[in-house]
């Protein structure tokens, strides 16, 4: 998983809180086989400012879209087409949320790399979590990195696509359960509006 954790994770740690409620689209279809056809795409289905929460400022866009890293030559990279990411944070109250999106040639291609990641996870320091019921597929699971932070770590496919959220602060306050599962069923619609 050393590929998708550096691609994600970016430095928030974990401590368990419940994901709550379940969240899903009946509008769109969450497990399309219409792959992605550009970095600008995923650029497009990218998370902005606007549905953050109120108060939440962009963070790091300079990963926005790009072609797939080079150095990601791992199993949950095969068949990788693009990547990107970005992501939002409080100051206030050291949250942030960070947001990755993963576009795989095919849909074959993003179910195996779905299983290499849902395996590494129980491999790594995760403590599994009930995931909200979002994308195709789901799996979350509160990290442990290095005691910087706490926060939990969803990762979603939605058709053709694997996307990662990540919600966690710095600080020593409570983190809003509902938070991770809006803001999950949002992207999976974003990108399911995008492969559509």
């Amino acid at each position: 998983m050393a590929g998708i954790a550096v691609l994600v994770a970016g430095g928030l740690a974990g401590a368990g809180f419940a994901l709550a409620g379940a969240v899903g689209s009946d509008r769109v279809d969450m497990d399309s086989d219409r792959a992605f056809s550009s970095a600008a795409e995923v650029r497009g289905a990218l998370p902005e400012g606007p549905q953050m929460p109120k108060g939440w400022q962009v963070g790091d866009r300079a990963q926005a879209a790009a072609s797939k890293p080079s150095d990601c030559d791992t199993a949950e990279c095969r068949g990788m087409l693009f990547y990107g990411g970005d992501s939002f944070g409080d100051r206030r109250s050291g949250e942030e949320l960070r947001f990755t999106l993963m576009a795989f040639r095919d849909r074959t291609s993003a179910v195996k790399a779905f299983k290499v990641v849902t395996a590494a996870l129980d491999k790594d320091s995760v403590t599994r979590v009930t995931p909200p019921d979002v994308g195709a597929e789901s799996v979350a699971g509160d990290v442990v990195d290095g005691g910087t932070g706490h926060g939990t770590q969803l990762f979603m496919r939605v058709g053709t696509a694997i996307a990662g959220v990540l919600y966690g602060g710095s600080g020593s306050g409570q983190l809003d359960p509902h938070l991770l599962g809006d803001q999950a069923r949002m992207f999976a619609d974003r990108i399911a509006h995008a492969e559509d």
